[in-house]
């Protein structure tokens, strides 16, 4: 039976604890993004952009995202629902000069947000299925 792979812990801040799986994510994270073609890349709990590695601040999976994105010219669009952790995200994407206009930052509830982004895309292939 494969180990349980415990939960990165959250703080308050909006802060993630990683975890011994923290550089794998990354990894399966560029390998899907070298081998696919995405024109779009959603974040849908973004974070503020920095995870804790013992002592030290490290790039989230935004940052991470936002680099292999650059290399494949696609659109980030990063959603975070609370406000002092969106304003850590922005801060945090600004000081890596990733704030860019081809970026979409979205403080909010994913849900909401997620559904009409896509809700023309999915009418679109629809009506191709028929």
């Amino acid at each position: 039976m494969k180990d349980i792979i415990p939960e990165p812990r959250k703080c308050s801040c909006g802060l993630v604890i990683s975890t011994e799986v923290t550089f794998e994510k990354y990894q399966i994270l560029d390998e899907i993004c070298e081998v696919n073609d995405y024109s779009m890349i959603i974040v849908a709990c973004a974070g503020s952009g920095m995870i804790a590695l013992g002592d030290r601040l490290i790039p989230g999976s935004p940052i991470i995202l936002t680099y292999l994105a650059k290399r494949k010219k696609s659109k980030c669009v990063f959603i975070e629902s609370e406000n002092s952790t969106f304003g850590l995200l922005q801060a945090n994407l600004g000081k890596y000069d990733l704030l860019d206009s081809s970026h979409q930052n979205i403080v909010g509830d994913c849900n909401n947000h997620l559904l009409d982004m896509v809700k023309d895309f999915i009418k679109y292939e629809m009506c191709h299925l028929r």
